[in-house]
């Protein structure tokens, strides 16, 4: 159950791994306000692009990793207010999937070095839960949920 207090949750894990799923169920049926990584419609053509091309990381993880400070940003402010604030992910996620998306080095630290920044600055979630699932069950999702964008990537 969640604790009425001001609060900010995260919910981090794999894609597909069901964080959407969570954070929609427990906003119905608790009431409280939730901020979404985002559907295959409210993703940039390039994005989708590029997680079709399987290039261009840095672009995909920057993308992801902009959206989830405004979100992180959004909440500390509803927080401030009393508000209880789920999110399907947060700005230290970027760490979980440039490890994966990104190949050069120098990208990787850039990337890590960002995220440090950000560390020192924002302070951390109230609550983290941590969705671990196999990724014979994300390929499936993946495939399941028919994102062509996501299909290719995965062969």
């Amino acid at each position: 159950m969640v604790n009425k207090k001001r609060k900010i949750i995260a919910v981090v894990g794999a894609p597909a791994s069901g964080k959407s799923f969570l954070v929609n169920e427990w906003k119905k049926k608790y009431d409280i306000i939730a901020f979404f990584e985002g559907e295959e419609k409210d993703l940039p053509k390039y994005i989708k692009s590029n997680i079709k091309l399987n290039k261009n990381g840095l672009q995909i993880t920057l993308y992801f990793y902009n959206q989830a400070v405004g979100h992180y940003l959004k909440a500390l402010e509803l927080k401030k207010k009393g508000k209880v604030v789920i999110l399907d992910t947060f700005w230290l996620s970027s760490l979980l999937y440039s490890d994966t998306i990104l190949t050069d080095k120098n990208e990787k630290k850039l990337v890590n070095d960002l995220t440090q920044l950000t560390f020192n600055i924002f302070p951390m979630p109230d609550e983290i839960i941590f969705i671990d699932i196999s990724n014979k069950i994300i390929k499936q999702r993946i495939l399941k949920r028919g994102r062509e964008f996501e299909k290719d990537f995965l062969n």
